[in-house]
């Protein structure tokens, strides 16, 4: 048994290829699957066309004449994601490095490499696409040995999942190059196995993707997990993945598969968690070693039910659904007067933080308000301390920023970006716009290296997308560091809506870029916010200096007209001046006690603003 992980900067042809794998071992019928991605299961997935979760597939393929039971697993390519290829190489035997041949070795392409070294894994590579007219494999090959991700230029693979060309070998090196250590006794052993995913299933409670490491699982056995309370449960159905559900009733030491045992507090199957028998030998066995660790979030946002009576199917719901997505952070929100109770998530992304959006929506029929997300600022106070700014409700007032805080701390990261040649000087522009600073620049025939320190702000408001615009798409970026604190100019900008300053419409920027962005988020909701019968004034401001300024008409009535669609008659005009006059003051009265509502749409429009 092998289980091997395909790992590759985004849009490189994983998801392709393991689909192609499929096919060739029977899993899936080629004819029937014209069209879809059998591994992209969620909705988000399908409608966005990106791999968002990492998703197990079990193979039978015979080499030099004997069957191997190989465990594959596809994983995402967006840099937001990237806790999802770390889960998975923990769990893995070897991985496939694709890379595409048209478009060369990129910055995550380099990310996962070094994850996979990092996990201790080895690293088997292969050019995708090679049917392409503008690809070039040979080059490729000799770059990806230039860089250390493999010994022997030769050894690397040449596939094309649109054509089936090279498929069947990629099994063959696979099983060549991956076989896991013999350890006959590793099924005599007392159980213990990983869980490497969870997700929430209405009618048979938690099911938890795992790997037998040792022992034997059966249904009817008694398990526990381990960091759990100790409450024991029955396994009541487990198998394969191939990648639908196929019930083995048995998994041994080696396999890849799913188990349910009727878990209803999702809290107890926790990724990286180890699962063992409920016995003596059971509370004997160590947790497995090298677990994942918690990633650290690089944004929060929080979220609130339209509905401030609905906090706790809302809280249920997320908590179920960050089952699923250990990388999500949850904590609980002070009360806010505009929103009610809330959650404080964190986010490895703006994509990341959509997506969880979209997830909540499709898969648990919850349509929250999410705020505009924040960074983790930082406030240096003049007696020496430094705290972290967890909402921009805490960020410090214009009296206090003038009084004690010696400075606002802001996050910063460094990037790689690699790009063709004849693109650099666009690359150079889109960076030193994003107030960064230059580390390193190499040029290697005709690509390009660069290395620059930026705010973390930028990096995941969309920087990776704004060096593609620039570049038709050939540069890539990848975070090489966690973040570190420089003192920065930073401030809170409010957007007030009648006079009245909405909390979760705030957000952080540059005060040189705070008027452009205070310009785009007024006029952005101006679109999007409903009219009403008064007139809605939207502002976006620093303290008291207003930056932006957007009116709403209201929505009029023509009060001179009766029911039977007939002018107020008679020639004397004050008659029409009194119900104008009126119909003034009603307005006025409105302004004052009237709510605007406002939607994910309202909210969504300032995220974007940037």
């Amino acid at each position: 048994m092998i289980t091997f992980s395909i790992v590759a900067h985004i849009d490189h042809g994983k998801s392709s290829l393991s689909q192609r794998l499929l096919e060739h071992c029977g899993n899936i019928d080629a004819a029937a699957a014209v069209g879809q991605d059998a591994l992209d299961t969620l909705a988000v997935e399908r409608e966005r066309g990106i791999t968002v979760k990492a998703v197990s597939a079990s193979m039978v393929h015979d080499y030099e004449g004997q069957k191997y039971l190989v465990n594959l697993v596809d994983t995402p390519g967006h840099a937001d994601f990237a806790h999802e290829v770390v889960r998975s190489l923990g769990a893995c035997d070897g991985a496939l490095l694709l890379v595409d041949a048209a478009q060369g070795v990129e910055a995550q392409t380099l990310k996962v490499a070094d994850a996979a070294r990092a996990a201790g894994v080895p690293l088997l590579a292969a050019c995708s696409k090679v049917d392409l007219p503008t690809a070039n494999a040979v080059d490729v090959a000799l770059d990806v040995a230039a860089r250390g991700l493999v010994e022997d230029p030769e050894a690397v693979l040449a596939v094309s999942a649109k054509s089936g060309l090279g498929v069947a070998d990629v099994l063959d090196a696979v099983c060549g190059a991956f076989r896991p250590p013999a350890d006959d006794g590793a099924r005599r052993r007392p159980l213990r196995a990983r869980v490497l995913d969870s997700r929430y299933d209405p009618r048979r409670g938690v099911v938890s993707v795992l790997r037998v490491v040792d022992g034997e699982l059966r249904e009817g056995d008694r398990v526990r997990f381990k960091s759990a309370d100790g409450r024991s449960y029955g396994v009541q159905e487990l198998g394969l993945l191939t990648p639908a559900q196929q019930r083995t009733k048995g998994l041994v030491a080696g396999c890849v598969g799913y188990v349910a045992c009727g878990l209803r507090d999702v809290r107890d199957a926790r990724v990286g968690d180890t699962l063992v028998a409920d016995s003596e030998a059971g509370a004997d066995a160590a947790p497995l070693p090298g677990g994942v660790a918690p990633s650290a979030p690089a944004l929060y946002a929080s979220v609130f039910p339209p509905d401030g009576a609905a906090f706790d199917d809302m809280a249920k719901a997320v908590e179920r659904l960050a089952v699923n997505d250990a990388s999500v952070s949850i904590a609980r929100e002070p009360p806010r007067a505009s929103l009610g109770l809330g959650l404080r998530l964190g986010f490895l992304g703006l994509l990341h933080l959509d997506v969880f959006r979209q997830r909540l929506r499709d898969e648990f029929a919850e349509d929250v308000l999410f705020t505009a997300p924040l960074v983790p600022y930082r406030v240096r106070w003049r007696d020496g301390t430094t705290t972290e700014l967890a909402t921009l409700d805490d960020w410090p007032s214009a009296e206090e920023q003038r009084a004690a805080v010696d400075a606002i701390l802001e996050p910063s990261v460094t990037v790689d970006v690699a790009a063709p040649r004849d693109h650099l000087g666009a690359v150079l522009e889109v960076l030193e716009n994003a107030r960064g600073a230059q580390r390193s620049l190499d040029v290697d025939g005709d690509r390009a290296a660069v290395a620059y320190d930026a705010p973390w702000a930028l990096v995941v408001d969309g920087l990776a997308e704004e060096l593609a615009h620039a570049t038709q798409g050939y540069a890539s970026l990848s975070v090489r560091s966690s973040p570190t604190y420089v003192a920065a100019d930073v401030v809170k900008v409010d957007v007030a809506l009648n006079g009245v300053a909405v909390d979760a419409l705030a957000f952080a920027a540059a005060r040189g870029e705070a008027q452009r962005r205070g310009r785009a988020a007024a006029a952005r909701l101006k679109a999007v916010v409903p009219r009403q019968l008064f007139e809605v004034v939207i502002q976006a401001r620093v303290g008291t200096k207003s930056l932006a300024r957007e009116r709403l008409p209201p929505l009029r009535k023509d009060v001179l007209t009766t029911k039977a669609g007939k002018n107020v008659g008679g020639g004397d005009v004050t008659r029409k001046k009194k119900l104008l006059e009126k119909q003034k003051k009603g307005k006025a009265k409105q302004k004052t006690i009237g709510n605007v509502s406002l939607g994910q749409d309202a909210l969504w429009a300032v995220v974007r603003s940037g």
